[in-house]
């Protein structure tokens, strides 16, 4: 389904890097909960910014490392 929705918005790639208020964007969250999937897919389909940074200054990369989700680190 993540699939389908990042083919029709190819167009609108901010949506991708779209923030909660918390800072929080959809590489954030999927990273933070070990879904490695939906973090490539955001990656190779979706060219997610991996240095976006939410209020605390952390990117994707330091909550997977903080949860040791060390398949999403790979």
């Amino acid at each position: 389904a993540i699939e389908a929705i990042l083919d029709k918005i190819q167009t609108r790639q901010w949506l991708v890097d779209e923030k909660k208020d918390d800072g929080f964007t959809a590489l954030h969250l999927s990273s933070l909960n070990d879904h490695c999937s939906v973090v490539d897919l955001l990656l190779t389909k979706g060219n997610a910014s991996i240095n976006a940074q939410n209020i605390s200054l952390q990117t994707p990369l330091h909550l997977s490392v903080g949860r040791q989700h060390v398949q999403v680190v790979q």
